[in-house]
């Protein structure tokens, strides 16, 4: 029996979130990782999820361990980090411009944190993070739908959102950095 198998194309990119009152729309940077997939690996089927074909692709003697993929210890079908080379890119977050009151409590600041969401397809300009999927990498099957067609071509978008919102005194701000 033919499998079905494909290509899997994994473009990376970076958004950051432009305003707090709708955390959904942002903007993409390229100039980071660029516009041409970071990994590709072929021979992926039906049969095995995003996570099976990512850490297939990290695998291949062609990228020479770059890149690899740390999974959440306790669930781990959720993306925590991406070690590209000697940098990791992982869950990250914390206040910012924060304001004390007289007694030196904090009582308001802007959050601001970053983690890898993911997409199917290639549009790397995608501004709106509604359209998500509500599953994850380690949940979700690869989409090939052809049986026996090297030819066909599959592709997902890792992105490292930034995100940010105001909280207590700055509920309404969506701050400077």
């Amino acid at each position: 029996m033919k499998l079905r198998q494909a290509k899997l194309k994994v473009y990376f990119r970076e958004w950051h979130q432009g305003t707090t009152s709708n955390t959904y729309l942002g903007t993409e940077d390229l100039t980071t990782f660029g516009t041409e997939p970071v990994l590709e690996v072929s021979g992926v089927e039906s049969t095995i999820t995003y996570k099976q074909a990512l850490e297939k692709a990290a695998a291949q003697t062609k990228y020479n361990g770059k890149y690899s993929f740390v999974w959440d210890k306790d669930h781990a079908e959720y993306l925590s980090a991406i070690k590209i080379g000697n940098e990791t890119w992982g869950i990250k977050g914390g206040n910012t411009e924060e304001e004390y009151d007289d007694n030196d409590q904090m009582i308001g600041a802007i959050w601001v944190g970053s983690a890898w969401s993911w997409y199917p397809g290639d549009k790397l300009t995608l501004k709106d993070t509604s359209s998500y999927p509500k599953t994850t990498l380690g949940e979700t099957y690869l989409p090939v739908k052809s049986v026996g067609n090297d030819k066909e071509v599959v592709s997902m978008v890792l992105s490292y959102d930034e995100t940010r919102f105001g909280w207590g005194t700055k509920a309404d701000k969506t701050g400077t950095n």
